[in-house]
């Protein structure tokens, strides 16, 4: 299909609009995360200090494949707080789903917020636990029941890219700073009242505390 410049213009937009707002949503819900549950914060900063070994050397590509807790943390946050909770597709052809006749034209709309807590798919859905992303577990997981980043052909060209961004971020703070809860009453991730337009938020914003390592020690 050829694209016309204004296309191209406004495809490119689109990208680098996604690539700066979608992980500054999914960071502030993790730090978020990390100053409800701060066993979690206490494993990923352990595994920062055994990767980097208590450098302070720029974190690096051969770095982010030894962040798997990490992954796994931010993996379980975009779980329960997917940046796009609704995502829509426009049926191409007539077709059949669950005994329905859907024609050609068509806008289904994915509830993915609701796909990533449902309990057929998901133990306990509204706890947080990063080890659900550990291999062997993940291998057994429905294809389509954690969707963050779509699937298919058009699924988010920027997923690897979005990954790498967000451990950049996690290391760069938390070896520098220990994220502390804010006085909210929030005591449970899943306690977080939400909200969207476009993108998932949280009511009132995100508030948490960032204290320098130096002075917590």
């Amino acid at each position: 299909m050829d694209l016309t410049r204004e296309a191209l213009v406004t495809e490119t937009r689109t990208m680098f609009a996604a690539a700066i707002d979608s992980p500054v949503i999914v960071i502030t819900f993790v730090f978020k995360v990390l100053s409800i549950l701060p066993d979690v914060q206490d494993r990923v900063h352990a595994e920062l200090s055994d990767v980097l070994q208590g450098s302070d050397r720029p974190v690096t590509s051969e770095d982010m494949s030894k962040f798997a807790y990490m992954e796994r943390v931010i993996k379980e946050t975009m779980r329960l707080f997917p940046v796009a909770p609704l995502v829509a597709r426009r049926v191409s052809e007539d077709m059949e789903l669950a005994g329905k006749d859907i024609p050609a034209g068509t806008t289904l709309v994915l509830n993915l917020i609701s796909t990533h807590r449902d309990p057929r798919h998901w133990p306990d859905p509204l706890g947080f636990d990063p080890d659900r992303f550990l291999p062997e577990r993940a291998a057994a997981m429905h294809p389509y029941s954690y969707l963050p980043f779509s699937a298919g052909p058009r699924n988010c060209i920027g997923q690897v890219y979005a990954m790498m961004l967000l451990k950049t971020m996690l290391a760069t703070m938390l070896r520098a700073y220990r994220v502390l809860p804010a006085c909210d009453g929030i005591t449970e991730p899943s306690q977080l009242p939400l909200t969207f337009d476009i993108m998932l938020r949280c009511v009132g914003g995100i508030r948490v505390r960032f204290e320098p390592r130096a002075a917590a020690a």
